[in-house]
C-alpha cells in the first residue's frame, strides 16, 4: 500500500544505465552491461522516510491501540563483503532524527486546556545484513540487529501545570529492502524497518491525579509504554571505490523479459495504520491517533504493456483476508492500482503506482467496555517499488505504499454492547492513514 518516496525513484532516469537496443519493438531484448558494479567495501548514505508506531500500555490504560506517526531522516554507513558471486554479508549503523508522535488535546470550552504528547525523537541502530544479487545491479536483502530510541512524554494543563519525562528504550529491529546500483558508485534503496522496544516508564504524577479525579481507582504516578515502530524509508548510498567488478559470473545469463502480458503476484505486507479522532461538536478536542498493525498476505492479478524500450505501464487488482489485533479487526481488503515503470537494466524496473483500496473495521473493546461497530472506508494509495526478473517466468517485487483514507463521519459507539443514544452521543469522526511494505513473487504468463 506507508507514496512518500515515489518521486525519488525518478532519479534513476538521470543516471547512466546500460545501452538499450535500438529496435523500438517492445519485444526486442535490451543489451546487458558487459561488467557489473562492485558491491564490496565501505559506504555512506542518507535516508528519509515515514513511520507509524503502535504502543502497548500497562498503565494507566490497558491496550495496544495508541498510535504514533511522523517523519524520520538521518544518516547511515556500513560495510559489505561478498562471500560468493551473488551473496554478501554486511554490517550497518544509522542515526535518525524523528517526530513520530501521538497528540491529544482536550478543551472544555471554558478556557481549561489539557494537552498530552508522546513521541519518538531520535533513534539509532546497529544491524547485520544478508543480501542476494537478483541480477548484477539489484540487491535484495534482509537485516536484523538492535535499536535504541529516545521517547518523550509531555503533559500541559492550564489547571494543573506541566510535566515532562524522557526515557531511552531499546529492542530488536528487523527489516528487508532492495537496493539498485545507479552507476558511478551510487545506489538507491527502498527498505522497511520495524523495531520492537522494551517497556519504559514515564513519571506522570499530574496525569495520575487527573485520572483519579475522573473516578480512577488508583493514583497512577507512571505511564508504562512498550512501542513498536515501523519506518518505510528511501536511501541514497555512495560506495567508496565502487568501480566495475569482474563480469557477471552467474551460471546462466540474466533474464531479459519482455515486460508484457498477464501476471499473478503473491506478497506479504507489514501493515500499520493510525487515525485521528475528533468531533464537530467539540472542535478543539482530538486524539491523534488510534491504530493497529499486522502482517497481511495479498494475491494480485495484473497486466503489463511495454510502451517504449525503457517504459512499462501496468495495472493490477488484488485482495487480502481480514485480520485481527487485540482491539481492532479488519475486514477483507480489495485494491486496484496502475503502475508506471522505468527499466534501469534489462531485468530491473523501478516504478511508481497510484490506486485505490477499500476495507472495513470494527473494535472489540477499547476502554471501559467501549467499542465501535463495523465501519467501511476507501483510500487513495500511492507508492513506489522495484521489480527484478529472476528467471523466464519469475520476478521478485518489493514496494512501499501509503494510503490516505477518506474521513469516516458519524461513528457510533457502544458501551457494554448497547449503542449510545444519538441524543447524547457526540458526532465522532475518524481520519485514518495507512502504510505498508510488501515483498513477494510475480509470475509472468507470457515472459517473451
Amino acid at each position: 500500500m506507508r507514496g512518500t518516496f515515489s518521486g525519488l525513484f525518478v532519479i534513476a532516469t538521470l543516471i547512466g544505465a546500460p545501452a538499450f537496443a535500438a529496435d523500438m519493438a517492445v519485444k526486442a531484448p535490451l543489451v546487458p552491461a558487459p561488467t557489473t558494479p562492485s558491491w564490496e567495501g565501505f559506504y555512506l548514505g542518507a535516508d528519509a522516510g515515514y513511520g507509524i508506531g503502535i504502543n502497548n500500555f500497562n498503565e494507566p490504560f490497558q491496550g495496544d491501540f495508541v498510535a504514533t506517526h511522523g517523519f524520520a531522516g538521518g544518516f547511515l554507513g556500513g560495510y559489505n563483503h561478498m562471500v560468493a558471486p551473488r551473496w554478501l554479508v554486511g554490517v550497518e549503523a544509522d542515526v535518525n532524527w524523528t517526530n513520530i508522535a501521538h497528540n491529544e488535546k482536550f478543551d472544555d470550552g471554558f478556557g481549561d486546556i489539557l494537552e498530552i504528547k508522546l513521541s519518538e525523537q531520535e533513534s539509532s541502530s546497529l544491524r547485520g545484513r544478508f543480501g542476494y544479487l537478483l541480477e548484477p545491479n539489484t540487491l535484495l536483502y534482509v537485516t536484523a540487529g538492535w535499536s535504541w530510541a529516545r521517547f518523550s512524554y509531555g503533559f500541559n494543563s492550564t489547571i494543573d501545570g506541566s510535566e515532562a519525562s524522557n526515557v531511552t528504550l531499546n529492542g530488536p529491529e528487523v527489516g528487508f529492502g532492495v537496493e539498485t546500483s545507479l552507476g558511478g558508485g551510487w545506489s538507491a534503496r527502498l527498505e522497511y524497518l520495524e523495531a520492537f522496544y522494551n517497556y519504559g516508564s514515564f513519571a506522570s504524577p499530574l496525569l495520575g491525579s487527573a485520572i483519579n479525579l475522573l473516578g480512577g481507582t488508583a493514583n497512577f504516578g507512571t505511564i508504562d509504554e512498550k512501542p513498536a515502530v515501523g519506518v518505510g524509508r528511501f536511501g541514497l548510498i555512495y560506495r567508496f571505490g565502487a568501480g566495475d567488478a569482474a563480469a557477471w559470473t552467474a551460471s546462466t545469463p540474466a533474464p531479459t523479459p519482455s515486460w508484457n502480458g498477464p501476471t499473478i503476484a503473491a506478497t506479504v505486507a507489514a501493515v500499520s495504520a493510525t487515525a485521528k479522532v475528533d468531533s464537530s461538536a467539540a472542535p478543539d478536542n482530538d486524539i491523534d491517533g488510534v491504530g493497529a498493525s499486522a502482517i497481511l498476505p495479498t494475491v494480485l492479478v495484473g497486466y503489463n504493456w511495454r510502451i517504449a524500450p525503457r517504459w512499462v505501464f501496468g495495472v493490477d487488482i488484488g485482495g487480502a483476508p481480514g485480520i485481527s489485533t487485540t482491539k481492532i479487526r479488519l475486514d477483507w481488503t480489495e485494491a486496484s492500482h496502475v503502475r508506471f515503470g522505468y527499466l534501469i537494466t534489462p531485468a530491473t524496473m523501478v516504478y511508481t503506482s497510484v490506486g485505490w483500496f477499500g476495507t472495513g473495521f470494527d473494535t472489540t473493546q477499547l476502554l471501559a467496555n467501549v467499542s465501535v461497530p463495523r465501519q467501511r472506508t476507501n483510500a487513495l494509495e500511492v507508492g513506489a517499488g522495484v521489480e527484478t526478473a529472476l528467471a523466464a517466468h519469475w520476478a521478485a517485487r518489493f514496494e512501499y505504499q501509503y494510503g490516505l483514507m477518506q474521513t469516516i463521519n458519524n461513528v457510533t459507539v457502544t458501551i457494554n454492547g448497547t449503542a449510545v443514544p444519538p441524543s447524547v452521543q457526540l458526532p465522532v469522526s475518524l481520519h485514518p492513514q495507512v502504510q505498508s511494505a510488501q515483498a513477494g513473487l510475480v509470475y509472468y504468463l507470457d515472459p517473451y
